[in-house]
C-alpha cells in the first residue's frame, strides 16, 4: 500500500511538472554535430570577438588589468598585448570590413616593431604567442600584406625561433610557449620553408647535421607515435639523396662541414633510406663499411672520419658519436628485420635537375652541382674535387659603406650573416664589430668566446669555407679582367695574402692591383685598409693617381 501511494504521488509530481513547464521539455533540439542550425566554434567565438571589438571602437584601443600592473586604461605595449587586442577584430576583418582590416595589419606590423626593438634574450612565452598570432593572421589574410612585408616578418620569426624555444619561464608558461613555438615551426615546415635543416652563422645546409636531425625526428616520431615528425624526417632523407653520388658518398663540402663525414653519417642515412622504403639503402651502408673509416695508418683500429677532398691533408678525427646514433637505432623495432647485403653492387640512380626551395641541384651520379658549387668524384669513388663558380647575378662591386657604424662594412655583414642596419645583430649589448674583433660570434646572444679563433686582420675568420672560396673566385675574375690571365698566373705576391687582404683587410681590387704592380704601398698584409689609408705610404698611391 505504501509503495503504491508513493508511486502515485511521484506520478502526480511528474505530471504537474510537465504541465507547468509547458513546451519547455518538448522543443529542446538534440545536440548533434550534424545539425546545420547549430552554431559552430567560429560562430560562438565571433560573438565575443565582435562585441569586445565594438567596445574598443567606442573607448579606444586600450585595456586595464589592475591586479597585473595596468592600473588605468592604457594602450598595449608588448607584442602580445597588441595582437591580443587586435585579434578581436579578426571576424569583422574576415567579413571584409575595411576598418577592421586596417586594425589587424597595423597591429601585426606594430608587434613586429616591438619585438625587433629589444634583444632576443628577453623572449618569453608572451612572444611565442605573438609569433603564433602573427603566423595565424598571415595565413588568414594572405593578400593583406605586401610580399616585402611578409618576407621581413617570416625572416625575423625564423631568427627568433631557436632563442624563443629555449626561453626560461614558469612551468605552465613553458608549456604554453612550447605549444606556440611548435605551431610556428609546423607552419614553416608545411610551407616547406625550412625542410632543409640549416645551421651555423650564417645559416647553411650541413649534410651531417641534416642527417642527425632527420634521424632524431624519426626516433622521436616513433617513440611518441607522432607521424608529423616522421613526415619531416622523410623530406630530409629525400634531401640527402639529392646530394649523394651514385656510390652513396656525400661530399661534406656540399654545405658547411669542411672536415668530412664518417661511418655515423652513412649508418644513419642508410637506416633512414631503409625505413622509408628505398630499396637501395644498402648502397649507403656498404659505402661506410670495411676499412673505409679505419684508415689511420698509425692506429688501424681507430674509428675515424677524415676529409674526402682530393689531395687534402688526411687529418683524422675520432668518430666517438657513432655509438650514439647506433644506440638510438637499436631502440626502434622498425630495424629489427633489417638485412644488409654486403655483396650488393647496387648504385643510386642519378636524378638530373632538382630545385628545392632556394637550392638548385644537378646530380649526374659522379658529379653534383649544388647552387654554384660543382663537386666531381675521383674515379675510385673515394674523393672529390670541389669547384666554385660565380653566380649568374654576380656583380663585382662591393658595398664598403658602414650603414650601422659597427666597424663592419655592409658587404662584410652580408658575408657574416649579420644585419647591416643593426649594429648589434644578436641584441646582446655588444656591437657586431666588437664581437668579431674579440673572438665572439656576432649572431650568438651572450654566447661564449669562439674556441681557438683564427684572426686575420684583427677579425675572426669567416666560418664558411664556401664564402671564402666565392670571394677568392671573384677577386681572381676581377684581376684577370684588369691584368690578363697570364699576368695573374705570374703574380709574385702570395695568393693567400691577396685573398686575405680582399676579404678581411677590406682592400679594393684597385688597391690590390697597384700592390701587384708597384709593391706594398696601397695595401698592407696585416693592417686593415681603413687604418692603412691614413699612412704616408698610402699617400704615395693616391699621389700616383693624380
Amino acid at each position: 500500500m505504501v509503495v503504491k501511494k508513493i508511486s502515485s504521488i511521484f506520478l502526480v509530481v511528474v505530471l504537474l511538472a510537465l504541465m507547468l513547464a509547458g513546451n519547455f521539455f518538448i522543443f529542446i533540439p538534440s545536440i548533434s554535430a550534424d545539425n546545420p542550425a547549430l552554431p559552430n566554434l567560429n560562430d560562438y567565438l565571433a560573438y565575443f570577438y565582435n562585441r569586445y571589438s565594438q567596445h574598443l571602437d567606442a573607448h579606444g584601443f586600450v585595456f586595464k588589468t589592475p591586479d597585473y600592473d595596468v592600473e588605468n586604461f592604457s594602450a598595449p605595449d608588448s607584442a602580445r598585448e597588441i595582437l591580443s587586442l587586435a585579434l578581436y577584430y579578426k571576424y569583422r576583418a574576415l567579413s571584409g570590413e575595411a576598418g577592421a582590416l586596417v586594425k589587424v595589419k597595423q597591429a601585426v606590423l606594430d608587434a613586429e616593431q616591438e619585438l625587433s626593438s629589444r634583444p632576443t634574450v628577453t623572449l618569453s612565452f608572451s612572444d611565442g604567442f605573438a609569433e603564433m598570432a602573427t603566423i595565424s593572421l598571415l595565413n588568414s589574410f594572405p593578400v593583406l600584406f605586401e610580399s616585402t612585408e611578409k618576407d621581413l616578418l617570416y625572416g625575423n620569426i625564423l631568427k627568433r625561433i631557436p632563442v624563443g624555444i629555449l626561453a626560461a619561464d614558469t612551468s605552465n608558461r613553458a608549456a604554453l610557449s612550447a605549444v606556440y613555438w611548435q605551431f610556428v615551426l609546423n607552419d614553416f615546415f608545411q610551407k616547406k620553408w625550412i625542410s632543409w635543416y640549416l645551421e651555423g652563422a650564417p645559416k647553411k645546409f650541413n649534410p651531417h647535421y641534416h642527417l642527425i636531425s632527420a634521424f632524431a625526428l624519426l626516433v622521436y616520431g616513433e617513440l611518441t607515435h607522432n607521424p608529423e615528425f616522421i613526415v619531416i624526417s622523410e623530406q630530409m632523407t629525400g634531401n640527402l639523396r639529392l646530394v649523394s653520388f651514385s656510390n652513396g658518398m656525400v661530399e661534406a663540402r656540399i654545405g658547411d662541414r669542411p672536415v668530412g663525414l664518417g661511418a655515423q653519417f652513412y649508418l644513419g642515412v642508410g637506416l633512414l633510406n631503409y625505413y622509408f622504403g628505398y630499396p637501395d639503402y644498402n648502397v649507403y651502408l656498404n659505402y661506410g663499411s670495411g676499412n673505409r673509416f679505419f684508415s689511420d695508418p698509425e692506429f688501424p683500429d681507430r674509428l675515424e672520419y677524415h676529409s674526402t677532398v682530393y689531395q687534402t691533408e688526411p687529418r683524422y678525427h675520432d668518430d666517438i658519436s657513432f655509438s650514439n646514433l647506433a644506440e638510438l637505432a637499436l631502440l626502434l623495432p622498425a630495424f629489427d628485420n633489417l638485412k644488409i647485403n654486403s655483396s650488393s653492387k647496387a648504385r643510386l640512380m642519378p636524378f638530373g635537375l632538382a630545385v628545392q626551395n632556394s637550392y638548385r641541384i644537378v646530380n649526374k651520379g659522379a658529379s653534383v652541382f649544388f647552387d654554384d658549387l660543382l663537386v666531381t668524384q675521383t674515379k675510385d669513388g673515394n674523393f672529390s674535387y670541389p669547384q666554385y663558380f660565380l653566380p649568374k647575378n654576380y656583380h663585382a662591386n662591393r658595398d664598403l659603406s658602414d650603414s650601422d657604424n659597427d666597424g663592419l662594412d655592409n658587404h662584410e655583414e652580408l658575408l657574416r650573416g649579420t644585419n647591416s642596419n643593426d649594429s648589434d645583430s644578436d641584441g646582446d649589448g655588444y656591437s657586431d664589430g666588437a664581437e668579431v674583433r674579440n673572438g665572439y660570434n656576432p649572431l650568438e646572444t651572450l654566447g661564449p668566446a669562439i674556441n681557438n679563433p683564427e684572426f686575420i686582420y684583427g677579425k675572426t675568420r669567416l666560418n664558411s669555407f664556401e664564402a671564402e672560396q666565392k670571394e677568392a673566385l671573384i677577386l681572381k675574375a676581377e684581376l684577370t679582367k684588369k691584368l690578363g690571365r697570364a699576368r695573374v698566373a705570374r703574380i709574385q705576391t702570395s695568393w693567400s695574402t691577396l685573398v686575405n687582404a680582399y676579404i678581411y683587410g677590406r682592400y679594393t681590387v684597385a688597391e690590390i692591383i697597384d700592390t701587384i704592380k708597384n709593391g706594398p704601398r696601397a695595401m698592407h698584409p696585416s693592417i686593415p685598409a681603413v687604418i692603412w689609408r691614413q699612412s704616408e705610404n698610402y699617400k704615395k698611391f693616391l699621389n700616383s693617381k693624380k
